[in-house]
């Protein structure tokens, strides 16, 4: 019987996770999310922005002397999570230090050493908070109700004055609910508390992210239950991304909102192009679809989702998943293209060949009678070899998913059947690098 334990997924996952990432990963990591933060963060807030006019805010104030106070209500935007005691809340200049200072929080925490696994986890929950919280932002616009008081009435305003016309030249308190400052910050406690060995270390840490925290109520930037906001956001997160473990479904998921924000900002940008704002929107929301569907595939486990029979996949395959489908057929034209100095496939082990998907040049290389055992649900098979004198044989595995020796266990038994009747196998995934490799290893070390 198969060892319960997938050792050669593990063995795979700890080779590739446990070790530090270097600094250039870490960086580029944080550029991705700088990136994925700048444009979908201002994207909802130029929206939000446009539908306030004509009024416009400038430290927290109606710059129009001919536009009252009451004008600002009459915003487009009225949409606020205020609570009626929240009128009485103070307002503290000095609590814009720890609010920018999250910028620096952000910084240090995607350039810190850390493990692969661990960079893997903070980014994917990072990229994923951003993604929803600006969904939230384009669907359900809201804005600060009411506004700054005059900064030089405070101990050290005018002083100050610079750094909240920095804060208010690119953040107009729009995007209210949920709070990103404190989604982030809970995010970043998560992701360090454990490594810190000494409690002044986590309480200097604690002490930071809760005047980060505060300030966002005690300079007038968010409501309470935006804070709440960011809570349950978090916790879906976590429960989407509970452990370092690679999750492919977290990835589609990610797809799908980028795409979802994509269409929502298309519509709005071509709002004097008719035509274009309908075809752009449904294009942007047909892609999300199809990688949710993906996504909820992975989370699922299925393994039969793409429904692929004796090599191909019906039509309706074809309508649902085409972005999917074709994306796998581009990414193995690029590594066509990069390893065409280098064989398709290897000679694993007596009469078990390992590798790609081939072109049709290639197949013609395999032995005759050789039994091809497909792994990959993703790309269709070569015509060529699903006729006679070849036999085919189509086992679906999930790409990037660390390959259980029970799923798995079904495969093996087959491969070895065939190789104990002294017949030859040549078995594929779509790009050759983990599946077969897996399956392949699989067949080499753990005995039936």
């Amino acid at each position: 019987m198969i060892a319960r334990s997938s050792w050669v997924a593990q063995m795979e996952f700890s080779i590739n996770s446990q070790g530090s990432t270097s600094l250039k990963q870490r960086v580029l990591a944080l550029v991705w999310f700088s990136l994925l933060f700048t444009t979908s963060y201002l994207a909802s807030l130029s929206m939000a922005a446009k539908q306030a006019l004509p009024y416009v805010l400038t430290d927290g104030a109606v710059t129009d002397s001919a536009v009252t106070a009451s004008a600002v209500t009459d915003s487009a935007v009225t949409n606020s999570l205020q609570l009626p005691f929240e009128q009485h809340m103070p307002f503290i200049p000095l609590f814009i230090l720890p609010y920018l200072s999250s910028g620096l929080l952000l910084a240090w925490l995607f350039l810190r050493k850390q493990t692969a696994a661990q960079l893997r986890l903070l980014s994917q929950r990072f990229n994923l908070t951003t993604l929803c919280a600006a969904c939230c932002f384009m669907l359900w616009p809201s804005r600060f109700a009411f506004d700054t008081p005059a900064l030089d009435a405070y101990w050290l305003g005018e002083q100050l004055q610079p750094l909240f016309a920095l804060l208010y030249s690119v953040d107009d308190r729009f995007n209210q609910c949920p709070s990103l400052h404190v989604a982030y910050a809970l995010l970043a406690w998560l992701a360090v508390t454990a490594e810190l060995k000494t409690a002044w270390q986590r309480g200097l840490l604690a002490l930071w992210l809760i005047l980060l925290m505060s300030s966002t109520l005690l300079i007038y930037q968010h409501h309470l239950l935006d804070l709440v906001g960011a809570a349950v956001l978090v916790s879906l997160v976590c429960w989407l991304v509970p452990t370092v473990q690679p999750q492919q479904g977290v990835f589609y998921l990610t797809a799908a909102l980028l795409s979802l924000l994509l269409g929502l900002y298309l519509w709005w940008l071509l709002e004097a192009f008719q035509y274009w704002r309908y075809a752009a929107l449904a294009s942007s929301w047909y892609l999300a679809l199809s990688c949710l569907l993906v996504s909820q595939a992975h989370w699922r486990a299925d393994r039969q989702f793409l429904q692929k029979k004796n090599g191909r996949h019906p039509w309706w395959i074809w309508l649902l998943y085409a972005p999917y489908l074709l994306g796998y057929r581009l990414t193995w034209l690029a590594v066509l293209w990069r390893e065409r100095k280098h064989p398709a496939f290897t000679e694993f082990s007596p009469n078990l060949w390992v590798g790609r998907r081939l072109t049709a040049l290639e197949s013609k290389q395999l032995p005759a009678n050789c039994w091809i055992i497909d792994l990959s649900c993703e790309l269709t098979e070569q015509a060529a070899l699903l006729k006679a004198p070849h036999q085919y044989w189509h086992f679906p595995l999930l790409d990037l998913t660390a390959v259980d020796s029970d799923t798995s266990a079904p495969v093996v038994a087959k491969i070895q059947q065939i190789l104990s009747n002294g017949e030859c196998v040549y078995l594929h995934c779509a790009m050759g690098y983990s599946r077969s490799k897996a399956v392949a290893y699989a067949i080499q070390h753990i005995k039936i």
